[in-house]
């Protein structure tokens, strides 16, 4: 072999075992290379070092790993810059476009972003969203962990300069506060003011029950000093199993006399004594969530050891049981 074209070459022809990651970064090589008949700087240090890492394989074909790195390209090596080294989002038309230099772990962690529409244009090397507010979220949020520099094209800059003017905000999400001494639900849409309607607010443990079956949170600072307004401003609420018994009352309070029965309580110690104390107090197991939903159409709330993410459509409040006691071992 004479170049390094030819050493690219012989990589992608099957003789070398390559990780998925490897190989990818090879075959883009090679189209730039066949493309541009241009390799930077930093994608030259790379191939390099796949050289070295591949070695012992390479030996086997009868190529020396330090004679492979010694030979030179063919193509013109091309400084990197930030164009190449880091990252470049612009509005194009409808779309969101994302290009960035092959970053192994950002490929990864990018594919695991919840809600994320992007998608890899194979054709123009660039990742591509429908323009949205997610989309956008997305594209300014998670890309200066991976990469040294992030470029946004103007009508980005422009957007992002008008965002500055909510950087002080509080919430985002439809909250119950207090504003200038009285109690107002901020960050509310006009659909959800629709649906609370002429609803009386206050701080009453029903109020904030019902609002928090309406996916509004609740300021933590206007209910840490009571544990029964904690408790019912809480879609999920956790509490140690020695401490079951003090939310007791609080079930009975929010007019809940029926349990849902979920995960890790249907054996062991814990699930016993827990339906025990239930029972005593009046309070029936409706069922379990996992197979079937309450029969009549009233919601349930729902204990459990294990946190089991969504709610289901039946359940109004999750309550997971923590078991911290230390082990008596005899």
């Amino acid at each position: 072999m004479e170049t390094k074209e030819q050493l690219l070459y012989f990589f992608l022809q099957g003789k070398i075992s390559l990780s998925q990651y490897d190989y990818k970064f090879l075959a883009n090589l090679q189209t730039m290379v066949h493309n541009d008949s241009r390799v930077t700087s930093n994608q030259s240090d790379l191939f390099d070092r796949l050289i070295s890492k591949y070695n012992k394989q390479l030996v086997k074909q009868g190529i020396d790993g330090e004679t492979a790195i010694a030979l030179p390209w063919k193509s013109v090596i091309v400084q990197s810059t930030p164009e190449y080294t880091g990252a470049t989002v612009m509005i194009v038309d409808d779309d969101i476009t994302i290009r960035v230099p092959f970053n192994k772990t950002f490929i990864s962690k990018f594919k695991e972003i919840p809600n994320n529409t992007f998608h890899w244009d194979k054709e123009r090397k660039r990742y591509i969203a429908k323009f949205s507010t997610t989309a956008l979220k997305i594209a300014v949020t998670s890309l200066d962990k991976y990469f040294p520099s992030v470029h946004f094209c103007e009508n980005i800059q422009s957007i992002l300069a008008d965002l500055k003017q909510y950087d002080s905000a509080l919430f985002w999400n439809p909250t119950l506060t207090l504003v200038n001494d009285k109690l107002m639900i901020v960050a509310m849409s006009s659909v959800l003011a629709d649906v609370i309607g002429d609803m009386e607010i206050n701080l009453e443990p029903m109020t904030l029950y019902n609002l928090s079956q309406l996916g509004i949170a609740i300021d933590p600072a206007l209910v840490e000093h009571d544990p029964f307004l904690k408790f019912a401003s809480e879609r999920v609420t956790y509490v140690e199993a020695s401490e079951v018994a003090s939310i007791i009352p609080m079930i009975l309070g929010l007019g809940t006399n029926k349990i849902l029965w979920g995960r890790g309580l249907a054996h062991g110690t814990i699930g016993k004594e827990i339906k025990e104390l239930l029972s005593s107090n009046g309070i029936t197991i409706a069922g379990n969530p996992r197979i079937s939903s309450p029969t009549d159409d009233e919601l349930c709330m729902c204990i459990s050891i294990y946190d089991s993410g969504p709610l289901a459509s039946f359940v109004c409040k999750m309550i997971i049981i923590k078991d911290s006691r230390p082990i008596e071992v005899k």
